[in-house]
C-alpha cells in the first residue's frame, strides 16, 4: 500500500492530527527519559526505529512506515 492511502487511512479511522499526537507523545517520551523531547523530534525518532528495523532484515513495511514517518515530521513542522 502506498504512504499517502496509509496516511488517508489512519485520518479517516479517526487518529489524531500529528501536531497534536506528537505534542502528548513528546510529553510522554520526556517524563520517561527525564529529558526534553520536542514535538518535532517525535517523527524523527520513529523514523530511526525503523532504520533500526530495516538493519536487521529489509522487510517493505519498515520503508513504508519511515516515508510515512517523515511525511508525519514534515506535518509537525507545518504545524509548529
Amino acid at each position: 500500500m502506498d504512504v499517502d492511502e496509509v496516511i488517508r487511512q489512519r485520518r479517516a479511522q479517526g487518529y489524531p492530527l500529528q501536531h497534536i499526537e506528537a505534542e502528548r507523545l513528546a510529553l510522554i517520551w520526556s517524563g520517561i527519559t527525564g529529558h526534553e523531547i520536542k514535538p518535532e523530534h517525535v517523527g524523527l525518532m520513529l523514523v530511526g526505529l525503523k532504520l533500526c528495523r530495516e538493519s536487521f532484515a529489509h522487510n517493505e513495511d519498515n520503508i513504508t512506515d519511515a516515508h510515512g514517518y517523515l511525511k508525519y515530521h514534515q506535518d509537525v513542522i507545518k504545524n509548529k
